[in-house]
């Protein structure tokens, strides 16, 4: 049976998306909590977290501010191009 595609809610997890090293540890002091417990963050936090840090790739300008008023429904759309290898980061 052929893997499932992590979409939404799914891929905000260090496993569904490509970071780098430098991005892992910035998205480790915006929540001060390390990698290996993220998945006791919170999840509001963390998606927020994870989205500024990938914008950041395209809009070196984005906001913390901006990446809050996203909408939830909106979050598949903004990861995609980040989830599995779907983004080479240069």
């Amino acid at each position: 049976m052929p893997a499932r595609k992590k979409t939404g809610m799914d891929a905000i997890s260090p496993e569904g998306l490509r970071l780098t090293l430098d991005e892992v540890e910035e998205i480790e002091d915006i929540l001060d909590v390390p990698a290996s417990q993220w998945e006791n963050a919170r999840q509001g936090k963390m998606m927020k977290a994870m989205i500024f840090v990938l914008r950041r790739r395209t809009d070196p300008n984005v906001t913390m501010e901006e990446v809050g008023k996203l909408y939830v429904t909106d979050l598949e759309a903004e990861l995609a191009p980040f989830v599995n290898d779907a983004t080479e980061v240069t």
